[in-house]
């Protein structure tokens, strides 16, 4: 796996509104691996992908790439999605690759970056956008 290139993201819980509309109660979580390398398939180069992903309280599961000696693929049939990939299974993925994501000393201090815009933004409806864009 030399010259390889690794993003890995991990979301512990679905984030929830304090007073959600009816649509969106069972919130968004995500746990992935993301493994890309020159020997990739283009055009982002991905070696290998995992993702159980909610969006809205729906939960979907994702693959692609041929899977690597350290997965427990017993476990991406498990009858819940989000139990396909667990956190505590992404944490030992990215260990066998040489990541210790929960080792403290590895981490400098955080930096927030934001952007400030001299536009004005504005909240308009699907309908309104829709008119706007004449595709009614």
């Amino acid at each position: 796996m030399a010259g390889l290139q690794l993003c890995g993201q991990a979301a512990g819980r679905p984030l929830r509104d304090r007073h959600p509309p009816a649509a969106h109660q069972g919130g968004h979580a995500s746990t992935q691996l993301q493994l890309l390398g020159p020997e990739g398939e283009p055009p982002l180069l991905y070696v290998r992908t995992l993702a159980a992903h909610a969006e809205d309280g729906r939960w979907s599961w994702d693959t692609s790439g041929t899977p690597l000696p350290f997965e427990e693929p017993s476990r991406y049939g498990a009858w819940l999605v989000r139990n396909r990939l667990t956190r505590q299974m992404l944490v030992g993925y990215l260990a066998a690759l040489g990541i210790t994501v929960d080792d403290d000393a590895r981490y400098a201090r955080a930096v927030l970056v934001t952007q400030r815009v001299r536009w004005a933004s504005r909240t308009e409806s699907l309908q309104q956008a829709r008119a706007r864009w004449q595709l009614d």
